[in-house]
């Protein structure tokens, strides 16, 4: 048992490690400092959620879609 918990640990070291070296590198690859959102107008700012919300709801519908079996 104590063996099995070893290796467990080990594995969800290695991930998070994995993670966290991911993680670093795509930081360095986003920049954002010149985003700006202009939320004066309301309707463009409504319209943006909507259509990010609708994409979110397309792509989880495709994972569904292909993990099918």
């Amino acid at each position: 048992m104590k063996n099995l918990s070893n290796r467990m640990l080990k594995k969800i070291a290695a991930a998070g490690g994995f993670v966290l070296a991911g993680a670093s590198s795509s930081f360095a690859a986003v920049d954002l400092t010149g985003f700006v959102v202009d939320i004066t107008q309301v309707e463009a700012v409504t319209a943006i959620i909507i259509v990010g919300l609708g994409v979110m709801w397309g792509i989880r519908k495709l994972i569904k879609t292909v993990n099918r079996s």
